[in-house]
């Protein structure tokens, strides 16, 4: 099943965003100061990105966070509300990137919304790519022997 295209959640009126920037939820690994830690990431421009972290990340403190298709992304916080933390990226990430992340989440809102203890056991549950290629093989032998027992009943 295809994803419907988000909006943008703002460009913001007063001009003070550069960059459309999309919700989503998204658990991803992060670093600052050899501290590592998890975050879910709530929102994601080219300029920069938002997150959940607990504990929160202070105003100034410069990180890493690994992005879908980029790897470990050099951000700055430039603001920090509760959990909540908004960074911006060292220097703009592709907008491929973005696409990335944003396929790799969850929704934030809308007829496919998940809370975050649903995204937290999806991500224990997904399955690894061996068991998937083992079910879509079975899937596909199945559906020749249905096929081919369909066949041999006609005749």
């Amino acid at each position: 099943m295809q994803k419907q295209p988000a909006i943008p959640v703002s460009t913001s009126p007063d001009g003070r965003r550069s960059a459309p920037r999309y919700a989503l939820r998204l658990t991803a690994s992060g670093a600052a100061a050899d501290n590592a830690f998890s975050v879910c990431i709530r929102s994601i421009s080219t300029t920069g990105l938002a997150f959940e972290a607990d504990p929160p990340l202070a105003r100034d403190v410069r990180a890493e966070i690994d992005l879908p298709g980029l790897g470990a992304t050099a951000v700055t916080v430039v603001w920090q509300n509760g959990n909540l933390s908004g960074c911006a990226f060292d220097a703009p990430i592709p907008a491929s990137v973005v696409s990335a992340t944003r396929l790799k989440g969850y929704p934030e809102s809308g007829e496919f919304a998940v809370s975050a203890p649903m995204i937290l056991t999806a991500e224990r549950r997904r399955w690894r790519g061996t068991v998937r290629l083992a079910i879509a093989i079975g899937a596909g032998l199945g559906a020749w022997a249905l096929a081919i027992g369909g066949v041999a009943a006609l005749i």
